[in-house]
């Protein structure tokens, strides 16, 4: 039943799972119950599904399972929020009990979630997480790029250099994560944010017609999957682009109208404040 739910999400037909793998027929049979996976086929199979194989097993086993989505979802939503402080302590706790066997993922995860609030709580240098973060990246485990933390990982490496004012760094990340097309196609919001992320960073080098190509594609794909969580800033980030090349005042001026309208429509009270501060001029 998971494989088939499993095989659902990713969508999946039953003779894409199986493809290299074994018979549409056998992926139909282990679907109906008719019949059981040997392990190495459960292994592949688990790593097309983008899981690990011992989730299977804490599936048959009813073991924690719940527990591992919760953590792994609450850990996300309080870096979302920037509350480092809880995070570094749920993820010290889980590090300090070295005898629990939950998985690479949920390992990996909690590290990652470690380090970070660890760099943000100022417990750990720069060099030194960055340095962790590519530890965590392990290129030759059979699971490395079949889940989305890998490329979360890879975004908080690139950010982390523009922090520190490498952007080059950070440019090679972000193009890094760009060549991902596979993956991206599938996650949109994940790729609106790394042209927002790659906008701004063209920004601070003074490359403004890059800034601005990166708003707007930003923008294009906010429009092609009618979702406007980012577009106030890439707007924002647009007419800023649009200024350092010293364009036309009434494109300069939509721009940050649009970002303000956005930011208004979603409640988000502190850009438009920002906008107002910053830009008020072009809202009149």
């Amino acid at each position: 039943m998971e494989i088939k739910r499993l095989r659902k999400v990713n969508n999946l037909s039953q003779s894409q799972l199986a493809e290299g793998i074994c018979t549409q027929a056998t992926i139909s049979g282990i679907e109906a119950g008719k019949g059981y996976p040997s392990v190495d086929i459960l292994y592949i199979l688990s790593i097309r599904l983008k899981v690990t194989l011992d989730y299977f097993y804490k599936i048959l086993l009813n073991d924690a399972q719940e527990y591992i989505q919760e953590t792994e979802k609450y850990l996300e939503e309080l870096l979302k929020k920037k509350n480092y402080e809880e995070a570094f302590q749920i993820c010290s706790s889980e590090l300090s009990q070295k005898n629990r066997q939950m998985g690479y993922k949920f390992d990996q995860i909690i590290n990652w979630v470690y380090i970070v609030s660890s760099y943000y709580l100022k417990k750990m240098d720069f060099h030194s997480s960055i340095n962790k973060l590519n530890a965590l990246l392990d290129h030759s485990h059979p699971l490395y790029g079949q889940d989305f933390l890998d490329f979360k990982i890879q975004n908080s490496i690139a950010i982390i250099f523009a922090e520190n004012q490498l952007y080059q760094e950070s440019l090679e990340q972000y193009h890094i994560l760009l060549s991902y097309k596979d993956f991206l196609s599938q996650h949109f919001r994940f790729h609106i944010k790394i042209y927002y992320n790659l906008s701004k960073l063209y920004f601070l080098l003074n490359d403004y017609e890059k800034s601005l190509t990166f708003a707007n594609l930003g923008i294009k794909m906010s429009v092609l999957n009618e979702d406007i969580s980012m577009a106030g800033q890439l707007y924002f980030q647009k007419g800023m682009s649009l200024e350092g090349l010293i364009k036309d005042t009434s494109e300069i001026k939509q721009s940050y109208q649009n970002s303000f309208f956005i930011f208004q429509l979603l409640n988000r009270d502190n850009y438009m404040e920002m906008v107002k501060e910053q830009k008020g001029k072009f809202l009149v």
